[in-house]
């Protein structure tokens, strides 16, 4: 595959938002007890916001006891 123009600003976009997105989690973790919310833009804050929260299942919260389960699929796979 050639690497065009297009193609490396897809790859550079995809690495910020992916960045971003760690350092993002790196700093709620350290600096928002679990349950906490931060208003990113004031007045806005039940549609833009921070908030802390752990998910121990798959996406979306789904499957919260299923440790065991995505371990053996994992390991299967």
């Amino acid at each position: 595959m050639k690497l065009t123009f297009k193609n490396a600003l897809i790859y550079l976009t995809a690495i910020v938002i992916i960045v971003v997105d760690q350092l993002t989690k790196i700093w709620v973790r350290a600096n928002l007890p679990v349950g906490q919310a931060l208003e990113v833009v004031p007045g806005y804050g039940e549609w833009v916001r921070l908030l802390h929260i752990q998910n121990t299942g798959a996406a979306f919260g789904m499957f919260q006891a299923g440790g065991l389960i995505f371990t053996a699929v994992g390991v299967v796979v």
